[in-house]
């Protein structure tokens, strides 16, 4: 967190996108950590189980963002949310991808395509079981 919060100002909005997010545990403590730092963050997850994403969705909601603050979900995979969603061609400060991007079946293409959606000094979580 201090990385973010030396590098990026209080003053801008943050962008975070969650890949394969679940139901959230991790990233809702990011969230959660961000939100006494940022007065603006734009969340954006991604996750193929609707069901998770809901769980995370009623997360989310006990954060009480201010108008400032948006929320976007996105159910599919990475490749349908990189080739459907117009926030695909944002930059974002922070990506995290816990546990969950060895199912996308091809890791280089996957984390280039991560890392063609970053900000300049923005932080990338990658997590990964070892042995997969």
């Amino acid at each position: 967190m201090k990385r973010l919060t030396d590098v990026f100002g209080c003053g801008e909005e943050l962008s975070l996108l969650g890949v394969g997010v679940g139901e959230g545990p991790h990233e809702f403590q990011i969230l959660k950590s961000l939100q006494s730092h940022y007065s603006s963050i734009c969340n954006v997850a991604v996750d193929p189980n609707e069901g998770m994403l809901q769980t995370f969705k009623g997360r989310v909601a006990t954060l009480n963002f201010d108008d400032k603050s948006s929320c976007h979900w996105f159910t599919g995979p990475l490749s349908q949310f990189v080739a459907e969603s117009p926030l695909a061609g944002n930059k974002f400060n922070l990506i995290s991808s816990i546990h969950s991007l060895y199912y996308t079946g091809d890791f280089e293409t996957t984390f280039t395509q991560l890392a063609s959606m970053m900000k300049d000094k923005g932080l990338m979580i990658i997590v990964c079981k070892n042995g997969r």
